[in-house]
This record gives C-alpha cells, sequence and structure tokens, in this order.
C-alpha cells in the first residue's frame, strides 16, 4: 500500500497532468482490445486471431472467477489513505484481485506481441503497452501491485497456452470434443459458483454499500458468457463454415469496417433493445455470448456466403 500511497503522492502534485493521460491508455486499450483479435481473425491471421480471442475469454473467465472467490476489495477500501482517482472510479467497481485490465491486456495485446515476435519492434512496443496499462491501473489508484501482477499473470498464461494448445487441439477431432466438452462444464460449473455463493457485505461509515453483489455476478456471468460464445461458435465454424481471409487489402478493410459495426450494432442497439426486460444477469450473459457467437462463427459465415455468392462482394 505504501506503493500506492507513494504514486497518489505524485498523482495529485507535480505529475497530475499524466492523469488523464494513463487513464486514456487505460480504458481506451479495454476497448480496443475486445474488438483486436476479432479484427485479426477476420480479415489478417484466422489462426493467430483465434488464439487471441481464445486467450482472451478464457483468461478473463478465470480471472474473475478467482475475483469471486476471493472477494478482495479496492485499495481505497482496505486502506483509508489511498483513493482512487475520480473519473476511473466509475469503471474501478467490484472487487480487486486480480485485476480484469491487466488480464485483458496481457491476453490481448501480449498476444498480439507474440504473434509478431520475429518483427521484434512491434512486439517490444505491444508489450511496452501492457506494462503502462498496468502502471496506469497503479498510478490511478485502481488496483494494487499485487492485483495488477496477478491480472498479468493469468491473462500471459491462458494466451501462451492458446497459442500453443489450439492448433494440437484442432489437429484431432477427438481432442475438439474434450476441449469443448471441459469448456461446456467449466463455463455451467462457474456459473452455478457465481450465483448460488455468499458473498460478503462492504459498507462505508456510512452504511452505504460499496460492491454490489448483483453487479459482480453479473460481471462474472458476462466473462463466461464471452467464453461459452467463443467455444460454441469455434466448434461450429470449424465444422460448417471454415471461411477464408478475404485477399485483397480493400477486401481486407471492408470485412474489418462491416464485423467491427454490426458487432457494435448486436452490442449496443439490438440486445438492449430486444432484452431490456430482461433480469440484469440474463441480459448480460445473452448480450456477451451473442457477440463472441456472431465474430466467431455469424460472421464469418456471411463473409463465406458473400465469397461464394456470384456478386463477389468480398
Amino acid at each position: 500500500m505504501d506503493y500506492l500511497y507513494f504514486l497518489q503522492n505524485l498523482r495529485e502534485g507535480a505529475l497530475s497532468f499524466l492523469n488523464p493521460i494513463l487513464l486514456c491508455i487505460s480504458e481506451a486499450g479495454l476497448v480496443i482490445a475486445v474488438f483486436a483479435g476479432f479484427i485479426i481473425y477476420w480479415a489478417f491471421d484466422k489462426q493467430s486471431g483465434k488464439k487471441i480471442i481464445c486467450g482472451f475469454a478464457l483468461s478473463t473467465a478465470f480471472s474473475n472467477f478467482i475475483k469471486d472467490i476471493f472477494c478482495i476489495s479496492r485499495p481505497w477500501i482496505s486502506d483509508a489513505r489511498l483513493h482512487v482517482d475520480p473519473i476511473a472510479s466509475k469503471t474501478a467497481t467490484g472487487y480487486s484481485f486480480p485485476s480484469g485490465h491487466s488480464t485483458t491486456a496481457a491476453s490481448v495485446f501480449g498476444g498480439i506481441a507474440f504473434w509478431k515476435r520475429a518483427r521484434k519492434l512491434i512486439a517490444v512496443l505491444f508489450w511496452l503497452l501492457v506494462i503502462v496499462i498496468l502502471f496506469a491501473r497503479n498510478w490511478l489508484g485502481c488496483h494494487t501491485l499485487l492485483d495488477v501482477s496477478a491480472g498479468f499473470a493469468i491473462g500471459t498464461c491462458f494466451m501462451l497456452l492458446s497459442f500453443f494448445l489450439l492448433d494440437k487441439i484442432e489437429a484431432s477431432f477427438k481432442a475438439e470434443l474434450i476441449f469443448f466438452g471441459a469448456g461446456i462444464l467449466f463455463c455451467a460449473g462457474v456459473i452455478y459458483f457465481l450465483l448460488t455463493k455468499s458473498y460478503p457485505v462492504i459498507l462505508d461509515a456510512e452504511g452505504k454499500l460499496l460492491v454490489d453483489v448483483v453487479s459482480m455476478k453479473a460481471e462474472g456471468v458476462k466473462n463466461i458468457a464471452n467464453f461459452a460464445g467463443f467455444l460454441i461458435g469455434w466448434f461450429l465454424e470449424r465444422r460448417f463454415v471454415n471461411f477464408e481471409i478475404p485477399e485483397t487489402k480493400g477486401k481486407k478493410v471492408l470485412a474489418t469496417v462491416l464485423g467491427f459495426l454490426t458487432a457494435a450494432l448486436l452490442y449496443k442497439v439490438i440486445c438492449p433493445l430486444s432484452l431490456k426486460s430482461v433480469d440484469v444477469i440474463v441480459r448480460g450473459f445473452i448480450t456477451h455470448f451473442v457477440l463472441f457467437f456472431w465474430g466467431i462463427f455469424g460472421f464469418p459465415a456471411v463473409l463465406r456466403l458473400f465469397k461464394k455468392s456470384s456478386k463477389k462482394i468480398i
């Protein structure tokens, strides 16, 4: 905590100009990371993109599972000397350990660095981006050093596992079935755990609830839905679609734009409007499942359909 207190003094003193810069990198990086793997998968390198998506979905699901096991409070709740950056506090909700931003950064940007490891400058730049995001979470007072270290370790481990194991899994239909079955059991087991476990009630001095249990359940279920959407979409794409990357730069750009727009439409418009009367936890699961299922199976099926059509759109 002394480390965070030291950073807090700098953040509120001569180096306060860094606050919006690090906040922007931290939050924008999270948004970009969600779509980065899909863009690579749709338009640049199908297999590497698939591995990055798998590593991201599995690591964030596992990370949130760990959060809800330990239920460790945020730094400013544990130590009265500390307080979080006011703007960063809007996304620094729920439990602290491990850091979700760090898990995401390591799994996605670390995955891109590993994908491009032959081009050392690109790899170094993406690993530096990961380090900056980890540091930003400490600088802004959102997480302890242990939180970001654990998030980094989880994200990196699952990223590397995806890169080293997915090809081997796909080389055998039996291995695919085992991975698929184990994944479904993992999703079902974690959802059951999240919905049935007891959570600590954390109140401030005035009796205000500091951690919304329903929100924590919903957040955990969303992350499991990401992996479930990937898992089922991955299995079906292998069996029924098997799309190919667009050949030309123009087609790659078009695939990227259309994929991003359709995913955003699903996430921001169609799912919220069609599910607005549904329970928040169920709504979160369906929305995130649909997003990842569309990205890994639905949109690739559209790409293949367009490629086969007489108009040759893509």
